[in-house]
């Protein structure tokens, strides 16, 4: 009796196991599974670049009110070359907007920008005070552009080089500064006429422009690129230079300001 019932389970349950996977074999694909399909993919596709352009922040640079006036669209100065960059159209700074009455605006690529040899021509003309602000304004939107390399000058203009630089007022030794003045400061005076092509083939480095402009005098004539031919602007004081002028200026106004004011109480 025992052994009986037990042959019949393991019949039924043989029977039932058979039945089971003859309806998997013949209804495969109505049964959920985790096929490639179904799996969350991997992509090994590399994805786009990220295309926006960083742009140069010509707002920023409305504390330098002289640079602003002459180098911000749409108030374009007399002095103002656009830089061979490709204008992007950008929201007129509110500022400028009011000056000029205009909404037509355009800035430049950042990188076009920062990599041009004096991109602040433009406001060569300002007060020293005035470049100096344009002049950090640039820093933070260029932050890498390194200083003028005085010591890969030849040695014999080395020194004359760097003193003269900073005693004219480009006390940061920045190309934009150094090379908007446009001359080795009679440098090439310390040197052999051999040397000379050496100096001029540094500068010509240096500033980014060719070896024959860097030869109109030594020397390095105050024009050096298309800016500076184009528009001659008035050589800059020494910034000490500056100070004697002011202070003159202003003992005189006291001066006479003192006779007038005595010649009120005698009755002038």
């Amino acid at each position: 009796m025992t052994l009986t019932l037990t042959f019949h389970v393991v019949l039924f349950f043989t029977i039932t196991t058979e039945i089971v996977a003859a309806f998997t074999r013949n209804h495969a694909s109505l049964i959920p599974t985790r096929t490639a399909s179904n799996q969350p993919q991997k992509s090994f596709h590399i994805q786009p670049r990220d295309t926006s352009t960083a742009v140069v922040n010509f707002d920023a640079l409305a504390s330098a009110t002289c640079a602003f006036s002459l180098c911000v669209y749409p108030n374009v100065g007399t002095a103002y070359v656009s830089p061979p960059c490709t204008a992007v159209a950008t929201p007129c700074p509110s500022v400028s907007a009011a000056a000029a009455g205009g909404t037509n605006c355009s800035t430049f690529p950042l990188e076009c920008y920062c990599q041009q040899p004096i991109p602040l021509y433009c406001a060569w003309s300002c007060s020293w005070y005035q470049w100096f602000l344009a002049e950090d304004w640039f820093k933070t939107q260029c932050p890498n552009i390194p200083p003028i390399d005085f010591n890969s000058a030849p040695k014999c203009a080395r020194k004359c080089l760097s003193e003269e630089s900073i005693n004219y007022g480009c006390v940061g030794s920045t190309r934009n500064c150094f090379c908007s003045h446009g001359s080795v400061f009679d440098c090439e005076k310390q040197c052999s006429q051999a040397v000379q092509n050496s100096l001029a083939s540094w500068y010509a480095d240096q500033c980014e422009v060719s070896l024959s402009e860097a030869n109109k005098e030594i020397g390095v004539a105050g024009s050096k690129n298309v800016t500076a031919t184009l528009f001659k602007l008035p050589e800059k004081l020494h910034w000490y230079e500056i100070v004697p002028v002011v202070t003159a200026s202003i003992s005189g106004a006291i001066f006479i300001g003192i006779i007038f004011m005595n010649g009120l109480f005698i009755g002038w």
